[in-house]
């Protein structure tokens, strides 16, 4: 008989267990194979990259042979991307380039593939020329995570020309922030959202500037007595 247990060599183990290779020839020899029908034991992003077991043959009158064998746990990219996207959602227009939007994500990928963020327009597929992604903090995006998990991301504007945010142009903008992955296998996960854009009093009067014309001096004018309708004064 062939026995698997855990390292201490007491305790069988409940994730392996030895069976025949072929069942009708017990000289063909035994393998190794996993019990569990539930995968999550053999988790690296658990904290489970490796096995230590003990295996033990016996014939019920000698003394039972053993063999120690680590049983890796391959690290596979199981894992689905996820944006998250948080913020307000609303800029003042005329803002100029790098300014912040109040637009927040956070990127992860539990695999630790490297990532990036792109932002396009609302149909995802054409890239937007008014705003991009960058990293809250380029210096130390994420000393707890590391630079490709729980990456902080802002979104901020591209337009030098503030005219690029016009209310009277458009009173907001539909934005897809997509993140992709370099391991195989991994669909971009996307998230659309619509960025407000405030409006600011920024047009000229009908006169063509932006002073009071009746500053300065009281007008005056002079009525003639008897006066009639509709005579003009000033």
């Amino acid at each position: 008989a062939v026995t698997v247990y855990e390292s201490d060599r007491t305790t069988v183990s409940g994730l392996f267990k030895a069976e025949l290779v072929d069942a009708t020839d017990p000289d063909q020899g035994y393998k190794l194979v996993t019990i569990a029908s539930d995968p999550s034991p053999f988790d690296v992003e658990g904290g489970t990259t490796s096995y230590d077991l003990v295996i033990s043959a016996t014939d019920g009158t000698n003394t039972p042979a053993t063999e120690n064998v680590t049983v890796s746990v391959n690290n596979l990219n199981d894992n689905a991307l996820a944006i998250t996207v948080a913020g307000t959602g609303a800029v003042d227009e005329n803002i100029t380039a790098e300014m912040d939007t109040g637009i927040t994500f956070t990127n992860t990928d539990a695999d630790g593939s490297a990532l990036t963020v792109t932002v396009f327009e609302g149909d995802g597929i054409t890239f937007s020329t008014l705003f991009k992604a960058v990293m809250v903090d380029a210096a130390d995006p994420s000393p707890d995570l590391g630079p490709d998990l729980g990456q902080g991301y802002k979104l901020v504007t591209i337009a030098a020309d503030p005219s690029g945010l016009d209310y009277e142009t458009s009173s907001s903008y539909d934005i897809t922030v997509s993140l992709a992955s370099s391991g195989s296998g991994d669909d971009p996960d996307d998230q659309t959202f619509t960025l407000n854009i405030g409006h600011i009093d920024d047009a000229p009067n009908s006169g063509g500037n932006t002073v009071d014309q009746f500053a300065g001096d009281p007008y005056r004018g002079d009525a003639p007595e008897p006066t009639t309708p509709e005579l003009d004064v000033i």
